[in-house]
């Protein structure tokens, strides 16, 4: 069988979304904003997760949220690293003002994400990219500014949407014809929000880390088999949005090493100098 490849061999423009868009999202009050659908539902139960791994082998000083939006995983942070300093950047003031009505002992910064100049060198000990990796315009600058603000030794936790073939959401792009090559050589689904201006799959992941000299230690993957009817079941029946919500979390426990999945999460490390 041929390898399939993307149906369109001419790249799509790359139509990135000004702050003022991602202000108005925010001021309306649903966007980035808690477990609004199953998605988001397992993406935080993965971040808790993950971050409840983290702690029991490592005690940042300081952390820093990349793309904070309103606070909301900087909460989740404070749960397991109480006696941390939070700081959180995110180019939407909206977001920052919602942010430090949350966090009042959190610092925050309005700021892009390809130029944290205003963070020094080397000051944080763990760098959380949470779904911002296919809204930047630069990804691959993005990452090397998460490593140059990682202390050596230094936790990158980053989630995003996964390209990687055979996925659901592939499969059914892949079918109609839907799979689009974006400018700066990464792909896009056609079906993702017009925000999402690419979509990696976990070697292009793996690829801009090792770029910026990190290293990983671990990815692992979601939203499988259970995720999609999950979704469209939880969005008929409201009332049991949770019961759906644990019904998707079953892809996460049976098959997080599965490539296939339509999310990752992954954590990288900077090595010692």
């Amino acid at each position: 069988m041929p390898d399939p490849q993307p149906s369109r061999t001419a790249s799509t423009p790359m139509r990135v979304a000004e702050a003022a868009h991602y202000d108005t999202l925010y001021a309306a009050g649903h966007y980035m904003s808690g477990a609004t659908d199953v998605y988001e539902y397992c993406r935080l139960k993965t971040i808790h997760a993950s971050l409840r791994n983290l702690g029991r082998q490592f005690s940042p000083q300081a952390i820093l949220d990349v793309g904070c939006g309103q606070g909301r995983c900087l909460e989740i942070v404070r749960q397991y690293f109480p006696q941390s300093r939070l700081l959180g950047v995110d180019f939407s003031a909206t977001a920052i003002a919602t942010a430090r009505s949350r966090l009042p002992e959190a610092t925050f910064q309005v700021c892009v994400c390809e130029d944290l100049s205003s963070i020094p060198n080397e000051s944080a000990d763990l760098v959380l990219s949470i779904e911002v990796l296919e809204h930047v315009v630069d990804a691959r600058k993005t990452v090397r500014e998460f490593a140059r603000v990682l202390k050596p030794g230094g936790r990158l936790l980053v989630t995003t949407p996964c390209a990687n073939k055979f996925s659901l959401e592939w499969t059914a792009n892949f079918l109609t014809g839907r799979l689009q090559k974006m400018p700066d050589g990464f792909g896009r689904f056609s079906t993702d929000p017009p925000e999402h201006i690419r979509r990696l799959n976990s070697k292009d992941l793996n690829s801009i880390m090792r770029e910026a000299s990190l290293t990983r230690d671990w990815i692992r993957f979601r939203a499988h088999l259970f995720t999609w009817p999950s979704y469209f079941a939880s969005r008929r029946i409201r009332r049991l949005f949770r019961v759906f919500g644990e019904i998707a979390f079953l892809d996460w426990r049976l098959f997080r090493w599965f490539t296939n999945g339509a999310s990752m999460i992954g954590q990288f490390r900077k090595p010692q100098a």
